[in-house]
């Protein structure tokens, strides 16, 4: 089952690499990365006087490196589950020995491996650039932007999920929908909520929404930008059952609604 799994994943990632615009939006997330270079330019600048060049420099490469990362799960896993979830693609891997949850886990595992090449290609550029100024190799920058991972795989289980559910671009707009409410209320906000069942409804949701305030800021506080109060096992615990249960829900919906289809 898993080197099945694999080989499907192989071949997603294979065919994921042929989409052009891929390239093209990669180039464009290097050039914004590129601007990381201005608070070591401009480091008498009134905005970069606070904090120093570097912690300057890091705050400019995570929120393009997330925002980046973030649209092109969207857009990939989006283009990609059209192509592999069409009708007639589902009906010649059905004719195959190949199970409908492997399949699909494949396909998920496929657009893992193309995140992770995009986000180590990102890091890497920021890691160069830092470089360049500080002649330091400080490695502990890819852990630091390891969150921005577990961010770009909640933004493809959300779409697959909503894909299973909505097979169209509404899938993407859903997750992005999601994914923006996960920015949330704190708990300081949920607690002066007068009514209590309103109260109550709001703590359940924010259960069930990913943390992506934890998650930014375990990277500001790996990354020492700031010194940032965060419970780092919960969120990653919290996240990767998010992730995992938004797949197991997927593996499902896809059975059915294909057992069903194939009736």
């Amino acid at each position: 089952m898993i080197k099945r799994i694999y080989l499907i994943s192989k071949d997603i990632f294979l065919l994921c690499l042929n989409e052009k615009w891929l390239y093209g939006f990669l180039i464009l997330a290097l050039l914004f990365i590129s601007m990381v270079n201005v608070p070591f330019w401009l480091k008498d600048l009134e905005p970069f006087k606070e904090m120093s060049p570097e912690k300057n420099a890091l705050q400019i490469g995570l929120f393009f490196i997330n925002v980046f990362l973030v649209l092109t799960s969207v857009f990939l896993s989006v283009i990609c589950l059209s192509h592999f979830l069409s009708p007639e693609r589902i009906l010649l891997i059905l004719s195959k020995p190949v199970r409908r949850s492997e399949y699909i886990l494949g396909v998920i595992s496929g657009l893992y491996f193309v995140l992770l090449l995009n986000w180590f290609i990102l890091v890497s550029a920021l890691f160069f650039i830092l470089f360049l100024y500080t002649k330091h190799i400080d490695l502990s920058i890819y852990l630091g932007m390891l969150p921005s991972v577990l961010l770009s795989f909640i933004c493809i289980g959300l779409v697959v999920f909503f894909y299973t559910i909505i097979p169209n671009f509404l899938s993407g707009i859903l997750s992005l929908f999601i994914l923006l409410s996960g920015f949330g209320l704190t708990l300081e906000d949920i607690k002066k909520i007068e009514h209590l069942f309103l109260e109550k409804l709001i703590r359940l949701g924010a259960i069930f929404l990913p943390k992506v305030n934890s998650l930014f800021g375990i990277s500001f506080d790996m990354l020492k930008i700031f010194e940032v109060k965060v419970n780092k096992l919960s969120t990653i615990l919290h996240t990767a059952i998010f992730i995992s249960v938004l797949n197991l829900i997927s593996v499902y919906r896809f059975k059915k609604s294909y057992t069903l289809s194939v009736k």
